[in-house]
């Protein structure tokens, strides 16, 4: 009995059936031969396999072995005459270490391989052509990180090398990279999505962050949408936190109570580190950006209150710290009189003397419940 579809003689079914059992392993169940049959359609390891086997009996192209491979079956006769007593470990080790120590040697393999290479592909690319039919999609490969980006321009480095000098590019030019790194994501999305509508039964592998957060701010940061200088407290922390104990949360509990008791002499040491950072961060931007990152003068008016509270305040802290010292004050002004405190604020309305200039970035400061202060 033969079957045929809409469109489809019963000669092309057959045709078609046989060439799905063709990837299929024998002495099966009839649920088992089903399911491998709808696999066979979409799973890629299988069609690869199946393009394989093709490949070899249509006398496809065959991709040449790595340079070191190369490098051992040239020498591997030689060493075997000479050490006939040697085993297959020792042939190994010994052949590995004489291709590493040489670079000439190593130089000399590697030019051969990418003459093979280039040669490869051009037989391939031909081979696609003439026999279209039984070649098999590739899935799209992951999109490229920053780093790997910037690997790509140096291609002599090793990656610890390559990792050392991405740290030291400023964020500008660091932004270039992140940005090729974005644009390489979405042309991996769209692969994926139309590589999907083809193998319906394909799953990309498990994503991962091509761009940090760090890096996405980075980002923002050279584009000059986010201007966030760096603070005394930024630098405290970044030192004190590899130091303390627990978890992530007790960590920054402790930095902030440690930050509280340090002396004026450490925040002043801190300060200044930060204030060198930051000039090097508007040096390293853009001319059409650094107006805009510079800081400005803005007036604080200074209240009744503040006033109080700094005439108050003592020069020793053995006892209580300066943070703890200022919400003291407060509270014991907030239990004087109106008139006291309307006294108090009199002198300061008078005075020409009532702000003082101060300098801050263009965003304004905010809390932790995002309420501007």
């Amino acid at each position: 009995m033969s079957v045929a579809f809409d469109g489809h003689s019963a000669e092309e079914c057959q045709q078609r059936w046989g060439e799905i059992q063709s990837r299929l392993r024998l002495h099966r169940s009839l649920p088992e031969l089903l399911d491998d049959a709808l696999a066979s359609r979409w799973d890629p390891n299988r069609l690869r396999k199946w393009e394989h086997d093709k490949l070899c009996l249509e006398g496809g192209p065959v991709k040449p072995k790595t340079p070191f491979i190369m490098f051992m079956h040239d020498k591997r006769p030689k060493v075997m005459k000479k050490h006939p007593n040697m085993t297959a470990q020792e042939l190994m080790g010994y052949l590995g270490r004489k291709y590493s120590n040489d670079p000439a040697v190593k130089a000399a393999y590697t030019e051969r391989y990418q003459a093979a290479m280039e040669e490869y592909r051009q037989q391939e690319a031909e081979f696609r052509k003439q026999h279209a039919e039984i070649m098999v999609d590739q899935p799209p490969k992951r999109p490229l990180t920053p780093l790997q980006c910037f690997r790509k321009k140096r291609p002599g480095l090793s990656y610890a090398e390559v990792r050392v000098e991405f740290a030291k590019l400023s964020a500008p030019e660091k932004g270039r990279f992140i940005r090729r790194a974005l644009r390489s994501q979405e042309k991996y999305d769209a692969a994926v999505e139309a590589y999907q509508e083809r193998y319906p039964g394909w799953k990309p592998p498990k994503a991962r962050r091509v761009v940090s957060k760090q890096q996405s701010k980075m980002l923002k940061i050279a584009e000059g949408k986010v201007f966030r200088l760096t603070r005394a407290y930024d630098l405290f922390r970044r030192d004190m936190f590899p130091t303390c104990e627990g978890s992530a949360k007790e960590r920054l509990q402790r930095c902030t109570a440690l930050w509280r008791e340090a002396d004026s002499d450490t925040r002043q040491g801190y300060q200044a580190r930060a204030d060198q950072e930051n000039a090097h961060f508007r040096d390293s931007m853009p001319p059409h950006l650094k107006k805009k990152a510079a800081p400005r003068k803005r007036r604080r008016k200074i209240t009744a209150k503040m006033a109080f509270v700094e005439e108050k305040m003592p020069s020793d802290f053995s006892t209580l710290s300066e943070a703890e010292w200022r919400q003291l004050l407060s509270r014991k002004f907030n239990k004087l009189s109106q008139q006291d405190k309307e006294t108090l604020s009199a002198p300061i309305q008078g005075s020409e003397s009532a702000a003082e200039e101060i300098s801050s970035p263009r965003t304004p400061r905010r809390s932790r419940d995002n309420k501007r202060i």
